[in-house]
């Protein structure tokens, strides 16, 4: 059973490494919102390293920061994922 379990996920990640990267960056883009707004992952604890960091800048700045942060932060989940999904369906 288990031996089906990980052949199927093999094969959807075999599928998913066929898909151009522009698409992983969208599902990037989506899982950056996700965590940012949705499950909002560490915000208060991003928020406050950044108003340390500049101390100068407006709140609204410091906001902007935080989603080019959460944007990077999915952009870099999306590039992982392609390469090990490349890895994987080398295997």
């Amino acid at each position: 059973m288990k031996k089906i379990a990980v052949n199927i996920v093999r094969g959807i990640l075999v599928v998913l490494s066929k898909l151009p990267l522009k698409f992983h960056y969208f599902m990037g883009d989506i899982f950056a919102w996700i965590a940012r707004v949705v499950f909002r992952y560490r915000y208060d604890v991003v928020m406050i390293n950044l108003s340390r960091s500049f101390p100068d800048k407006k709140y609204k700045a410091l906001q902007a920061i935080a989603k080019d942060f959460y944007r990077h932060l999915g952009e870099i989940a999306a590039e992982a994922h392609a390469i090990h999904a490349d890895r994987i369906a080398l295997n």
